[in-house]
């Protein structure tokens, strides 16, 4: 394991050498996202690497909240909880949040003082750009993570071609600021350098945390729900990305008529899919709870897992599925599902935005028992790979790495810190 290099900014005074480094990440709130999930995963691993590892957020009142412990939050005190940050954002809520969005985040960086700070998500790695220039960039290491799609999540949420044009310049414009950009999947680093001349070397892939022993333990907990007797799993939130409208084509094409599909998830999508599984003649076997504590004691009792998305940042919930001990069918797009799933080995792979190659992997697993028990197997032992101990400590080294850049600097500038430091 690294070493605790001590970082920059105005705690890195000569007394204050031996320190712990602080890392801040921006999350608009704990709403309960990919991103959010993830970062929460992450603190306790981060603090058990020596890290002073805190969660910097707009607003309070989101469904995680309570995950995590109070000394380890801080809210900003410009305007905190002001505005709405549900996606997707509003003209509105642009004109309002793009100069006040920065001027929160540069509230939380002077409350707690990091040595590095992540951003995490599209909204609030566009608003670090400026948040930490007004910092200091000298005082502080910036760590972007993208988490997602860029290209994709840019065409499908910023309204009209003007809008898409600023957006896309925004973001190459800030993409290419930080001093490391930190991506969930070799598949989004691989966007970012070809759509937005993002450099390679300053990209570093590490994929998201799962905590399998705790997936598995709570996946035996039923809390007295009641489960179909065979179904299929799938979760996600209720939109376009998520190809739910594909998956419902794909499940109509099924023979098995005493088979039911559980879609786990909310969304501004329910009401169209709701009307799209009546019209397919399969609204009394679609079966769609909304957002739920435990997923996984769903998920590890579904005859398959299916991820149908039209694109993705990595697919954690694949992997979730895999612990569970449940076979895995996902659709092939971009990114992240052939980095997770070795297809034919730990799961079935089908054609993007297919519905009839989804229908036929589905097929696949329900049909052939000894292909789905050699899947769930194999895919047990394929999650161990992202397990949250591992996957926390190449955080905690891009962390010391970042760190170490900005303490470079600031040793080339003041020559008197080196001495100082003892270092």
């Amino acid at each position: 394991m690294s070493a605790n290099p001590h970082a920059p900014g105005d705690a890195l005074m000569p007394g204050e050498a031996d320190s712990p480094t602080r890392v801040l990440f921006l999350l608009a709130t704990l709403e309960g996202g990919g991103a959010e999930r993830t970062v929460l995963t992450l603190i306790p691993y981060l603090q058990a690497r020596g890290l002073d590892a805190r969660v910097g957020l707009l607003a309070q009142g989101g469904t995680l909240d309570g995950v995590i412990d109070p000394s380890r939050v801080l809210v900003t005190r410009v305007a905190a909880g002001w505005m709405s940050y549900a996606p997707p954002p509003t003209s509105s809520r642009l004109l309002v949040g793009v100069p006040l969005v920065p001027l929160q985040q540069l509230d939380l960086l002077r409350q707690f003082r990091p040595h590095v700070v992540v951003s995490c998500t599209a909204s609030m790695n566009l608003a670090a750009l400026l948040s930490t220039r007004l910092y200091g960039r000298r005082r502080v290491a910036w760590i972007l993570r993208e988490g997602n799609n860029t290209r994709a999540i840019l065409e499908s949420d910023a309204p009209g071609r003007l809008g898409r044009a600023v957006r896309r310049w925004a973001t190459r414009l800030a993409y290419r600021a930080p001093d490391r950009v930190l991506t969930i999947s070799n598949g989004v680093a691989e966007g970012l350098a070809r759509d937005f001349d993002v450099s390679r070397d300053r990209v570093r892939v590490v994929h998201n945390p799962v905590e399998v022993a705790r997936i598995r333990r709570l996946a035996h907990e039923t809390d007295g729900t009641r489960f179909p007797a065979r179904f299929l799993a799938a979760c996600g939130r209720l939109h376009r990305q998520k190809g739910f409208d594909l998956l419902l084509h794909a499940f109509a094409g099924l023979p098995d008529a005493d088979l039911a599909l559980v879609i786990l998830g909310e969304g501004p999508e329910r009401g169209r899919l709701e009307s799209l599984a009546r019209e397919l003649g399969i609204g009394t076997r679609v079966i769609m709870p909304g957002f739920v504590q435990n997923p996984w004691a769903w998920i590890t009792r579904a005859s398959a897992f299916v991820l149908s998305s039209r694109w993705e940042g990595f697919g954690s919930i694949l992997v979730e599925a895999m612990a569970c001990g449940t076979p895995v069918v996902a659709a092939d797009c971009e990114y992240g599902p052939r980095e997770i799933v070795h297809d034919g080995e730990t799961g079935l792979l089908a054609r993007a935005g297919d519905a009839k190659s989804l229908t036929e992997a589905i097929h696949r697993v329900l049909a052939v028992p000894a292909l789905a028990d050699k899947l769930a197997e194999r895919g047990r032992l394929r999650a161990m790979a992202f397990d949250a101990p591992a996957i926390g400590d190449r955080y905690a080294d891009l962390v010391y790495e970042a760190a170490a850049l900005v303490r470079d600097k600031i040793r080339r500038e003041r020559p008197w810190y080196a001495a100082g430091s003892g270092s």
